[in-house]
């Protein structure tokens, strides 16, 4: 199942790449990223939410492995026996 599917993007990659179209000059005065509110919108929230998932597992497990299941925030308590 893995291999098929590494070869079928592979393959779809391959394809795509045999257009010219992509070369093309388009010098239209679209912004280059989005122009679309919503979509500048949805793009900003997923960043968003991807900083604060990484930020919420470093303070759950600190910068090594977690432990299998965390069952508190590691930073955290790390932080209050220093003081």
């Amino acid at each position: 199942m893995g291999r098929d599917l590494l070869f079928l993007i592979l393959l779809g990659t391959a394809i795509m790449l045999l257009f010219d179209r992509q070369y093309q000059d388009t010098t239209d005065d679209q912004p280059r990223f989005g122009g679309n509110t919503l979509a500048k919108t949805a793009f900003f929230v997923v960043l968003g939410l991807a900083a604060l998932n990484a930020g919420s597992t470093l303070l759950e497990c600190g910068p090594g492995i977690c432990a299998d299941p965390p069952t508190s925030y590691k930073l955290i308590d790390e932080l209050d026996t220093n003081n």
